[in-house]
């Protein structure tokens, strides 16, 4: 069975991250056990702010957010704020959110961290850990 991830984030911290990572969220693996990332983008920097925050909780050295100036090169798009985190953070973060995620998320993540030879993806594990009842 997988441990509880350690974390300072709080439960609603955590399920509140996976939402809007399950909508907004990019979750890559770089190749065959290649770098592993979770990025969100997002016109609305203040939410962006908010996820940079809570990655910052569990990872203080997460990367600055990204200010992706589109509308400069297209005038009809507005700017992109993207948070994301790498490796060993994307990791960290990915093993949060799992118990949270739908089925095509939750299969991307899986196969991210298979990559990565992460053993024992017992879903059932990791909710009981959570103290969260899995769907019937």
């Amino acid at each position: 069975m997988m441990e509880a991830e350690p974390t300072s984030l709080t439960e609603i911290e955590i399920a509140y991250l996976a939402g809007l990572l399950e909508g907004e969220g990019c979750f890559q693996h770089e190749g065959n056990r290649g770098k592993l990332r979770v990025n969100i983008g997002m016109v609305d920097r203040d939410i962006i702010e908010r996820v940079h925050t809570l990655f910052k909780k569990d990872c203080p050295s997460a990367p600055p957010i990204i200010h992706d100036r589109r509308s400069e090169r297209y005038p009809r798009h507005s700017d992109q704020y993207i948070a994301r985190v790498n490796g060993d953070q994307a990791r960290h973060f990915m093993k949060l959110v799992l118990p949270y995620m739908g089925e095509r998320r939750g299969a991307k993540i899986r196969e991210c961290l298979d990559c990565h030879n992460v053993p024992d993806l017992n879903l059932s594990g990791i909710l009981e850990t959570l103290h969260i009842k899995e769907a019937a």
